[in-house]
């Protein structure tokens, strides 16, 4: 009989007994190549327990195999939808082609007829067509894993030639095997292997070439799997006597672990790339976190720029105007005090807008030193010395100590004086009254070379660790304004650092939180300068405050206790002056020069308006404009927000904190003065609404509103000791928990009234109740709301409501 085995490992045959046969095989696989054969005569039963004992070990590896590789293709997949990395796509592809090309070869659905007997001719028409996408697939891993932005173009070249290649084979391919016999397929696919394989050769030649950490995991994994193949043929045919190398047939078992080899390096090299991919994610954030931050330096740095170019020009112009009032009337007398305060602060912008002149050459790199040969010692001295004036103006002793009495060397006095002026203002600015200030003066050695040292330290607040490492940085300002309270363009010292550096010296800076800061300049010493020439030492001090005003604002020539109080909050004495100088004879007027004192000023003294700087030390206005409407004590106080700050977004945050207006520096006089009266205004009129009757019995509107409650608290409080006679203002104060002074300026502000007087109208008010809705006679209402004297009760009455109490009743 002639039968076809080509699909069968075993073939069943039915013997007579004691029969003798003769059975002639004729063997070739499908290349027509000499096949693999062992032909033995077994009974069914001992064939399929002997050989399913002996094969247990290939179920086992094959099972884990197989196993691996789905599993692998399973979670890649899942890579690829986490991700949106198309190498691990096209990874998930590479390993789910071998499955499959492993699953046709091993025949798993035919193992308990064939034993998993390894067999080379169990090729169908599914695994030429199966190898090529193999190789499509991994070439496209390789791709898109090391090389997707075509940042390599040899290798982008061979890849794009490699996938014309595969692209032609697999049509031509397909076409043979779907119109001629399958072994033509393979015949030309036996060959065809062999161009692929060097493809895949040169592939990892340029990868070799790249030297990339992540092209050494293709390569060695790709290695592994290519010595491991070329290994499995020649012990498949080595056999001795008839048998296998060893007694078994393990080249499959090679082929296997080469694969998993591969996987296991392909696998480690994606862990690999998405680590690089998320510590390139971390770095673009930081990026970007820097870009915000620097976004945020500038901002806060053109903010603080506009308050500074805005406080001396409100200043310039409100003095002008002051000016030519003073001139109109020819009164000369009064002129050279603002005629002091606009050369200062013309002097100021001067200042800040030649610093800013001075940054963009020192960034355009065309600012230079003009260097002088001087005696530094006595020039820093008389620098330093000339804060004197400033430091005193806030009680600080400042003192100056030289080791050396003279120093020549080259110098730029210019920006020396710049470097000394930004760090002893900013010391004065930091340190508290009755605090001190050393300046230090040296000459020292460091690894060889001789320099100038210069040495500002002070007990002042100091600076956070959180800020230190931070204050030289252009735009960089502290958003804690405990640590820093006075607000400026945020360029001082990153200017003079780069002053510093331009000089070929160094500053460092120490500072505790609370105890002070101290600043260490070093400058080289150079005498190349041939000329001796005399340094200049007419320094001209250009600080934001003086000690104009050591005595405070002064004060009103005809104050007197009638007119309304007005609490000035503001940081800068001359804006504070003008503001003053504004509301004279008008306005009793009190100064705070910060946030906070301005606070505890508003509790203890009640006053009629509050003009509040925002931008300030301790507390910024939205701080004060908050804490005072948000307390019982002074959330009937109309407050007006004055400053820099003029977005909208500032506006609304300082209404959203209560503040009853807002005006934008430089502002006029006149709009001022506007502005406060239309408060004032807006409390008379809630004054007449209260003297219209009890608010119990008239609703004044929102009951919500604190004034409102107010009102309602203190009325209860009255009504509730009507009948006391001896019930006065100290018994009212001490139930609302308030001074007597505080409980007087408050009542007065709602009611127009003094305290006195209006726990008076309430009584009446009450009288007049009862005259309409009793029978009781005017002695007995009279002592029902605490007059001990009906006769001075009914005359009382008359002058209130300009009748008496019996006309009242009929």
């Amino acid at each position: 009989m002639g039968l076809d085995v080509s699909s069968m490992s075993a073939l069943p045959v039915k013997f007579l007994p004691k029969t003798s046969y003769q059975i002639f095989v004729r063997t070739s696989d499908e290349l027509y190549l000499t096949a693999v054969f062992q032909p033995r005569l077994q009974s069914p039963y001992y064939f399929l327990k002997t050989e399913s004992l002996d094969h247990f070990p290939y179920l086992l590896f094959d099972g884990f195999f197989l196993g691996m590789l789905f599993f692998a293709t399973l979670f890649s997949f899942l890579q690829f939808v986490q991700y949106k990395d198309k190498a691990f796509f096209w990874y998930a592809s590479y390993i789910g082609l071998l499955f499959l090309m492993h699953w046709i070869i091993l025949d798993l659905e035919n193992y308990a007829v064939k034993i998993f007997h390894h067999q080379f001719s169990n090729y169908n028409k599914g695994k030429v067509p199966l190898e090529i996408l193999m190789y499509i697939s991994y070439t496209l891993f390789i791709h898109y894993f090391i090389n997707e932005k075509g940042q390599y173009p040899s290798l982008t070249k061979l890849i794009k030639t490699s996938l014309g290649i595969f692209g032609f084979y697999f049509l031509f391919t397909a076409s043979i095997s779907l119109f001629f016999e399958i072994k033509y397929a393979w015949i030309i696919h036996y060959y065809f292997r062999i161009g692929m394989s060097i493809l895949v050769l040169l592939l990892l030649i340029q990868l070799f070439k790249i030297n990339n950490r992540l092209a050494k995991y293709l390569i060695f994994g790709s290695v592994s799997l290519l010595f491991f193949t070329i290994l499995a043929p020649p012990l498949l045919s080595l056999r001795l006597k008839d048998k296998y190398l060893f007694g078994k047939d393990y080249t499959y078992f090679l082929i296997q672990a080469g694969i998993l080899i591969e996987l296991l390096c392909f696998s480690l090299g994606l862990g690999y790339k998405r680590y690089l991919a998320e510590q390139a994610k971390i770095k673009a954030q930081q990026e970007n976190q820097q870009v915000t931050q620097l976004g945020v330096f500038k901002n806060q740095f053109y903010t603080n720029l506009t308050h500074e170019f805005r406080t001396p020009l409100t200043v310039i112009l409100g003095m002008t105007d002051v000016l030519k009032s003073k001139l109109g009337h020819k009164d000369l007398a009064t002129v050279e005090k603002p005629i002091e305060m606009i050369r200062r602060n013309g002097k100021n912008l001067l200042e800040l807008v030649n610093q800013m002149l001075d940054l963009a050459k020192n960034e355009s790199g065309n600012l230079v030193l003009k260097l002088k040969k001087g005696d530094v010692i006595p020039f820093t001295k008389y620098l330093s010395e000339s804060f004197h004036s400033l430091a005193q103006a806030k009680q600080i002793n400042l003192v100056v100590y030289s080791e050396i009495d003279h120093l020549e060397m080259d110098f730029d006095e210019d920006k020396l004086a710049i470097i000394l002026s930004n760090l002893l203002s900013n010391a004065i600015k930091f340190t508290e009254p009755h605090g001190k200030i050393i300046i230090h003066l040296n000459r020292n050695q460091a690894e060889g070379l001789d320099y100038f040292s210069i040495k500002i330290k002070d007990n002042g607040i100091g600076i956070s660790a959180e800020a230190l490492p931070n204050i030289f940085n252009r735009y960089y300002q502290s958003n804690n304004l405990t640590t820093s309270p006075i607000v400026g363009t945020g360029i001082g010292l990153s200017f003079t650092k780069e002053l510093v550096t331009l000089m070929d010296g160094t500053i460092v800076v120490n500072s505790q939180e609370g105890k002070g800061t101290e600043f260490t300049i070093n400058i080289p010493i150079i005498q190349n300068t041939s000329n001796l020439k005399e340094v200049e030492t007419s320094i001209q001090l250009t600080a934001s405050f003086t000690d104009t005003y050591k005595n405070g604002l002064p004060a009103n020539k005809k104050a007197t206790l009638d007119l309304p109080l007005i609490l000035i909050i503001e940081d800068n004495e001359d804006v504070a002056h003008y503001i003053s100088h504004c509301l004279e004879n008008q306005y009793q007027i009190i100064h705070a020069k910060n946030g906070k004192i301005g606070i505890e000023m508003a509790f203890e003294k009640i006053p009629d308006v509050i003009i509040s700087d925002v931008m300030m030390p301790e507390k910024d206005g939205f701080e004060v404009c908050y804490i005072l409407k948000t307390d019982e004590r002074t959330n009937h106080i109309p407050i007006i927000l004055l400053t820099a700050k003029v977005t909208l977004e500032d506006r609304l945050t300082g209404l959203s904190k209560g503040a009853d207006a807002y005006l934008a520096k430089p502002f006029e006089k006149a709009e001022l003065l506007i502005r406060i009266e239309n408060l004032r205004q807006i409390s008379n009129k809630l004054q007449e609404k209260i003297k219209a009757g009890l608010v119990s019995v008239k609703v004044l509107g929102d009951t919500e509103n604190p004034i409102t409650n107010f009102i309602q608290k203190v009325e209860k409080i009255i009504l509730a000791n009507v009948a006391n006679e001896d019930f006065s203002v100290n018994e009212l104060a001490r139930h609302l928990h308030l001074s007597r002074s505080q409980t007087h300026r408050k009542i007065k502000a709602l009611t127009g009234m003094s305290t006195a007087i209006y726990i008076r109208f309430i009584r009446l008010e009450k009288a007049k109740i009862l005259l309409a809705s009793t029978e009781l006679s005017i002695s007995e209402i009279a002592y029902q709301v605490g007059f001990k004297s009906p006769v001075y009760f009914s005359q009382v009455f008359k002058e209130k409501y300009g009748e008496s109490p019996n006309t009242t009743r009929k």
